[in-house]
């Protein structure tokens, strides 16, 4: 058997033992850039919704509607715990990438 050794940040430690939410910036970023995605698929069923015919599909909008508003706000709860911002488009891009 064996034993897998792990390192664990300093500032993990540090945060776990202080009670604080443990993160790092790879989090952040994840969490900056799903709050703008549902954001995009919020509009999308915004759009969708007014260009159906179908109820079926209208309600299919409205569901995603109510799900990505709430996991929006859960995110937008995550990331104020820890100091942070929701993001906006530039949280999509890789780092160094330009315009």
């Amino acid at each position: 058997m064996k034993i897998l050794a792990v390192q664990i940040p300093a500032s993990v430690l540090l945060s776990t033992a202080l009670g604080q939410p443990v993160h790092v910036e790879a989090d952040i970023r994840f969490m900056q850039g799903m709050t703008y995605h549902h954001a995009q698929a919020l509009e999308m069923a915004e759009l969708f919704s007014s260009r159906t015919e179908s109820e079926g599909m209208r309600l299919l909008a409205q569901r995603i509607g109510i799900s990505q508003t709430d996991e929006i706000v859960m995110m937008a709860r995550w990331l104020e715990a820890r100091g942070e911002g929701p993001g906006g488009i530039d949280t999509l891009r890789p780092r160094g990438a330009r315009n």
